[in-house]
């Protein structure tokens, strides 16, 4: 399917009486069946994308034409590319919890910004990631933090497993009953 949307799909024809007509497809050869099949897939992906964006791309005749218009118009030139790497990197320097956020707020938050980095091949060392997270939290979470930033094996935790705990600390201390939420 990607093939046909990367590098577009000319499709076969036969010389009919001086005409050029397309070829059925019981008369394809194997390897332009498939490029037709990949063509038709390519299609369904396109019918998927909500209705307002096909919409706006409507003089595009191919679907490579259109992928080449939608990666343009959401990830964009070289420019525009680096400024959202900047913006990102301020974004994540100046991370930090907002008044009255829930624990799972924040880390949605979190992973929507560690998912842009992904998107935008920014390159963040796992360890800074993780401290981040810690050092972002509010200061009810401070003790579990320090717990966590002194364990021995600290360097070697990913963002998941510093999650979890946070958030198995969290359900421990509910489940205690203390007063945990009102800190």
């Amino acid at each position: 399917m990607w093939v046909s949307i990367e590098d577009g799909y000319i499709p076969p024809t036969t010389t009919f009486e001086g005409r050029e007509q397309l070829r059925k497809y019981s008369l394809m050869e194997e390897d332009e069946k498939k490029m037709y099949e990949a063509k038709s897939k390519a299609l369904v992906v396109t019918m998927a994308l909500p209705q307002e964006i096909p919409h706006t791309f409507k003089k595009y005749k191919t679907e490579r034409d259109m992928w080449d218009a939608l990666e343009s118009r959401y990830e964009g030139n070289v420019c525009m590319r680096n400024s959202k790497t900047k913006l990102l990197n301020i974004q994540f320097s100046v991370f930090k919890y907002m008044k009255n956020e829930t624990l799972d707020a924040i880390i949605t938050r979190y992973y929507h910004l560690m998912n842009e980095f992904n998107n935008f091949d920014v390159k963040v060392d796992e360890t800074e990631i993780v401290e981040k997270l810690l050092d972002a939290l509010s200061p009810k979470w401070e003790m579990y933090t320090i717990m966590i930033g002194d364990d021995k094996d600290f360097d070697k935790y990913e963002l998941e497993d510093v999650v979890n705990r946070i958030r198995g600390y969290e359900m421990n201390m509910k489940r205690m009953g203390t007063v945990f939420d009102k800190v």
